[in-house]
């Protein structure tokens, strides 16, 4: 289809991530560039290819170089910030 100048959509629900390792396969398998998040990043989205596994597979799979994640959830941070929430909150004593 692409070679035909047809075009294609594509995405998921956030339009980040998924999209983005998509978007970045693509990049590299029709153009060859191993900066293809880079390049996903300044054409379509800064946010596009979050996490550090999206990263990872692109990587592996592709070749495609490492970026720096978007943000790494993570359940110890989530806990971390929950602590410092829970021990700030001051409670009336009895």
């Amino acid at each position: 289809m692409l070679e035909e100048g047809d075009n294609i959509y594509c995405g998921c629900i956030g339009g980040h991530g998924r999209t983005g390792m998509y978007l970045s396969a693509l990049q590299r398998i029709i153009n060859g560039d191993t900066n293809a998040t880079d390049w996903v990043r300044a054409n379509y989205c800064k946010k596009a290819v979050e996490t550090p596994s999206q990263i990872e597979f692109l990587y592996k799979e592709y070749g495609i170089a490492k970026v720096k994640p978007v943000f790494a959830p993570t359940r110890k941070k989530a806990n971390s910030v929950v602590n410092l929430k829970m021990s700030q909150t001051k409670l009336p004593l009895k």
